[in-house]
């Protein structure tokens, strides 16, 4: 599954979260355009919360990051995506980031 944190242009609906397989993530992450607004990781926690998923060790993310830091949100979303199996965080070399 595919979780943005960007909220989305006004009016439109979030896109739902469903299991995709890898080739199609991997077409929607190359497609994504970055968006001058903040992110919102609280509310990409809360999506991940309220979904029925297996408990720890069931999954594994990927964690494409901008490199920003928030007021704490990203560190939830970061352990909440550690106790479902696993997490690589991943991020812009020093210098390319935002």
């Amino acid at each position: 599954m595919l979780v943005t944190t960007a909220p989305p242009v006004a009016g439109e609906p979030s896109a739902s979260l469903a299991p995709v397989r890898a080739a199609d993530a991997r077409a929607e992450v190359q497609a994504l355009k970055p968006k001058p607004w903040p992110v919102d990781r609280r509310t990409a926690l809360t999506r991940l919360e309220a979904l029925s998923l297996p408990g720890a060790g069931a999954g594994f993310a990927v964690w494409l990051s901008d490199g920003v830091a928030d007021s704490g949100a990203g560190e939830a979303l970061a352990n909440h995506l550690v106790e479902r199996g696993g997490l690589r965080y991943l991020t812009a070399e020093y210098g390319q980031a935002p």
